[in-house]
């Protein structure tokens, strides 16, 4: 069979750092690690709203040669009308905020720009119901969901050192960690004020990330009276979060619902099942398709206030019964690039 010629275009790429850039780049790498793909790279190293870009990604739409184009979010589709005039096949992957943001003048233009596109590839669920709120042709979608690479069951001695605490300091407790923009859809705050204070205490609680939402975090650290249980990390390395990722016992994300402000998935979740960690999540948006009940991680309805902090007690204690191999397993079934990128190839396959 022939190699699909496919012309890739991203505008979130390394070495920058975030969810978005890594699936991405995962996708290219694991495409081209098949050798069923022969790609063309177009990415962006730099600010990821840099018009310089999105003019270079305008202009170059009129000299591509490949058939195929796969866009890498719903802002690249600037380039639609162009690629559909020189009647390019289009495929275009939804991430969540990409299509929800960020105004109106935003929301008049991108969803009718999006369906433009031959092949709408959306990241979760939940992705997929923010394109049928905006109109968008129900039969070009197709959820596939982001992966990783799952090598081996990483289960290596726990280093607390980071934390600045001896080893004795963590004996009998149970360490959550969240990772990510400290953002208000993100929950920390949330979870800081409403919940975390109420829980056991021997539950202590990291928090890896930067955001607007970081002062106020400190502020209500401090408040609370939570120094000696909560520790906020800032900005961490890989190599940090890898680490941090093998000393927690939860991966906690608990996310609230903000309009217009989508949770597209969650890959750190699917770092933390490598670990064989389960993860206590919110049942927001993406996450749903995040998280199986009893296989990966537990969901809590966030919705339900009442009962909401017995409720964490209890889906705590399930969570930890949880099999780290079992973690690991079901989850590499389900997530893992390799299988996914079979996904992408089929619908490539289909405008061959």
């Amino acid at each position: 069979m022939k190699k699909i010629k496919l012309f890739f275009i991203a505008r979130n790429w390394l070495p920058n750092i975030g969810g978005l850039e890594k699936s991405n780049y995962d996708t290219y790498c694991f495409l081209k690690k098949s050798k069923k793909v022969k790609i063309t790279l177009l990415i962006n190293t730099g600010y990821r709203y840099s018009v310089l870009f999105l003019i270079k990604v305008i202009i170059k739409s009129f000299f591509i040669k490949e058939k195929i184009i796969y866009l890498c979010d719903a802002l690249l589709s600037i380039c639609n009308p162009i690629l559909k005039f020189r009647r390019k096949i289009v495929v275009i992957r939804i991430h969540g905020l990409d299509l929800t943001g960020p105004n109106k003048l935003y929301q008049l233009i991108i969803p009718k720009l999006v369906n433009l596109s031959d092949k709408i590839v959306c990241n979760s669920q939940a992705s997929k119901n923010e394109c049928i709120k905006r109109n968008i042709n129900l039969n070009k979608i197709e959820v596939i969901t982001p992966g990783i690479e799952f090598n081996e069951f990483k289960n290596n001695k726990k280093n607390y050192s980071l934390l600045q605490k001896p080893s004795s300091f963590f004996k009998n407790k149970i360490i959550l960690l969240t990772i990510g923009r400290l953002v208000k859809r993100k929950g920390v705050l949330y979870f800081l004020k409403n919940i975390f204070p109420h829980l056991d205490k021997k539950l202590l609680y990291i928090v890896a990330g930067e955001g607007p939402d970081y002062n106020e975090i400190l502020d209500t650290i401090k408040n609370l009276k939570l120094e000696k249980r909560v520790f906020v990390l800032g900005k961490v390395s890989e190599s940090i979060k890898s680490e941090l990722l093998n000393m927690t016992d939860v991966l906690l994300m608990p996310n609230i619902p903000i309009k217009n402000d989508v949770e597209g998935f969650g890959i750190v979740g699917l770092e933390a099942n490598s670990y064989g960690k389960p993860i206590l999540a919110h049942n927001v948006d993406g996450l749903q398709d995040l998280v199986q009940r009893n296989k990966n991680g537990m969901l809590i309805n966030i919705e339900v206030k009442n009962g909401l902090i017995k409720n964490y007690k209890e889906k705590l204690n399930e969570v930890l019964k949880l099999d780290s191999s079992s973690i690991y397993k079901y989850s590499k079934s389900r997530f893992d690039w390799e299988k996914l990128t079979i996904n992408y190839i089929n619908i490539f396959n289909q405008f061959q």
